[in-house]
């Protein structure tokens, strides 16, 4: 993606999480920095079939 149009910001990386049902959380303070909170929910292995015993 080109950067000029959104592909690499804020916008488009919470709307990547938002996608995947996450969320992105923004802090900033002048002169305190940026803090950036990404969060995804873990999806659970799927089942796999035991091996067969001989």
């Amino acid at each position: 993606p080109d950067p000029e149009h959104g592909g690499f910001g804020l916008a488009a990386m919470r709307a990547r999480m938002h996608a995947l049902g996450g969320t992105l959380a923004i802090e900033s303070a002048p002169g305190r920095g940026t803090a950036l909170a990404a969060q995804l929910p873990l999806t659970p292995r799927p089942e796999t079939e035991p091996e067969a015993h001989p």
